[in-house]
Order: structure tokens, then sequence, then C-alpha cells
């Protein structure tokens, strides 16, 4: 259980009309995906995403039902879900003076990039993310396993 959770210290981006709270449950590697999802669906859980691949399963609970669904042998753990990704790239800051960078003109500043390497590493799957639209990219991964934790082994880099 995440530390959010057992301190009953809800995020506001996982409260859901005051009373609910929406969760990611991830169950243990040797639980079978489609028996987890049936026994939270005879409990009458709803059942709002799944990640199949990940053995995760994002549900919306009464809050005062969390200690119930804790009980459950099969759930590894419980976290709140993460909040809306936030758009990092303001265009109209980073693209100031760009037509100077690398300019023909004899008073442009003359930058080929070379000598300059640039690399975001993440643990994460790199998906539809708002941050990488419209960029050209290059994933290059140490293994074939698609995690998003990192307390697994996984580790994903962009290099830009």
């Amino acid at each position: 259980m995440s530390e959010a959770i057992a301190k009953k210290t809800y995020p506001s981006h996982a409260i859901f009309k005051k009373k609910n709270i929406r969760l990611i449950l991830t169950f243990f590697p040797d639980i079978e995906f489609i028996a987890a999802q049936k026994e939270l669906e005879l409990d009458k859980i709803a059942i709002i995403g799944t990640q199949k691949e990940d053995n995760m399963i994002i549900v919306q609970i009464p809050i005062c039902n969390i200690s119930k669904l804790a009980k459950k042998s099969f759930i590894q753990f419980i976290e709140p879900i993460s909040p809306e990704p936030e758009k990092e790239n303001y265009t109209g800051t980073t693209l100031i003076k760009m037509n100077q960078v690398h300019s023909d003109k004899s008073d442009g500043s003359v930058y080929s990039g070379r000598g300059i390497n640039i690399m975001l590493q993440d643990d994460g799957i790199i998906g539809p993310h708002i941050d990488y639209t419209g960029r050209n990219t290059h994933f290059v991964t140490n293994n074939l396993r698609r995690s998003w934790r990192p307390w697994q082994e996984s580790s994903w880099a962009l290099a830009i």
C-alpha cells in the first residue's frame, strides 16, 4: 500500500465526488488477470481501466472501503491514480530568438550541435505524451520488459 493510502493523506486528483477514490491495484505476478478482474466485479467494484500486461486494474471505490479492498490476497500494491500530465513545453518561451541560432547572418550564432549529447532516461513506457508531440525521437531500451515501476528493472532512454 502506498504511503498516501496508508496514512490516509489522499491526493486531491484521486478523489472523485468527495466520497470516492480512484486507485491503481497491482496484482502478484502469478495471479491470473481475468480471475482478479472477476473477483473485483463480484464485489461490485467499479473498474475504470486495465493494464493487463502490467497486472494492473484502475478502480473507483468509496474511501471507506479501502481497508476491505487491501485485505484481498491477490493484491500486491494499492496506490492512488497519477495526476493528469501538464504541458511543459511553452513554445513562446523556448523559441525566443531561435532564428539567430545557426544563422547564416554574420551577427548570428553558429551552433551545429556537434559534440552535444542529450538524453532523457526514464523507467516508464513512452506512449502518447504531450511533451513528445511533434518531436523526432529515437527510442532505446536495455531490455524488453514494459514496466513503469521504478522498483522493477527497466530503463528506457530517449535520444533527441
